[in-house]
């Protein structure tokens, strides 16, 4: 897919990773990229302008849920996430950490980032506040029946040409 943007042979794109494994095309690039996957379903971000991130995940219960939000997400977003009981929990959890993801990726620092502190409440495109690292754009983004996706970068977008796949 990369060798649509960048006009090159595939073959001809070096790719490397950063110091926290964010995948990047080796040397200057018209354009950032970023990929994710989980059982089926994948999603794969290019932006010609800024740092881009993805998320895909399976939205699957499983009992650990819940201690996982505790350490992972803010009091706000524990609240929202509790707001119409067990039921919608996981797809809500998901929903959540697919956006914190995205950031996370797009960032490019890893989980070295302080995941409470980066609040991701809304449901279109929200400006999200990272420390230390100025603010982002996030999104959720579409994906096929029991998934979740999202996107993330530094500067407002708006998804061009979502295809999910997978399902």
């Amino acid at each position: 897919m990369l060798r649509r943007y960048l006009d090159e042979a595939p073959e001809a794109i070096r790719l490397v990773e950063g110091p926290h494994g964010k995948p990047a095309i080796e040397g200057p690039a018209p354009v950032s990229f970023n990929f994710s996957h989980s059982g089926r379903a994948a999603v794969f971000a290019v932006a010609g302008c800024a740092p881009v991130g993805v998320d895909c995940e399976a939205v699957i219960f499983t009992e650990d849920l819940g201690g996982v939000a505790e350490i992972s997400c803010s009091a706000a977003e524990r609240e929202w996430l509790a707001a119409d009981g067990e039921g919608e929990f996981t797809e809500r959890f998901f929903r959540l950490w697919t956006r914190k993801e995205a950031v996370i990726k797009a960032v490019g620092l890893g989980l070295s980032l302080p995941v409470s502190e980066i609040g991701v409440l809304g449901e279109g495109l929200t400006r999200v506040a990272v420390p230390g690292h100025g603010p982002w754009w996030v999104t959720t983004i579409d994906a096929p029946a029991g998934y979740a996706a999202a996107c993330a970068s530094d500067a407002p977008f708006i998804p061009d040409r979502v295809a999910p796949s997978g399902g």
